[in-house]
């Protein structure tokens, strides 16, 4: 059996677009797993910097690359399941679910 601080962690989140209180609890969830992979369905990276998920990897959805999900993620809430389906995160042995679950 591992040991927690051994395990592989993956945090999914719906989107990291701004540091407000829910980004807050991710980064101190990040102070627990310092290893754990980042998900989340949107980042925006630049609307970041000077946070703690400056130049933090984050693996995105599909919903990245549609037209202004950074700024306007709202009209893809509908596709967001399916986003969230398409993480492969069978190799983890723990995933943090979001702060909405």
């Amino acid at each position: 059996m591992k040991l927690l601080s051994e395990a592989q962690v993956a945090i999914v989140f719906e989107w990291i677009n701004r540091s407000g209180g829910p980004e807050h609890v991710v980064a101190e969830i990040r102070k627990v797993f310092p290893n754990a992979d980042l998900f989340a369905l949107v980042y925006d990276a630049v609307s970041l910097k000077g946070t703690p998920f400056e130049g933090v990897p984050v693996r995105t959805s599909f919903i990245q690359s549609l037209p202004k999900a950074k700024e306007k993620y709202q009209p893809y809430l509908p596709l967001m399941p399916l986003a969230v389906e398409q993480f492969d995160l069978r190799h983890y042995d723990l995933e943090a679910p979001s702060i909405g679950e």
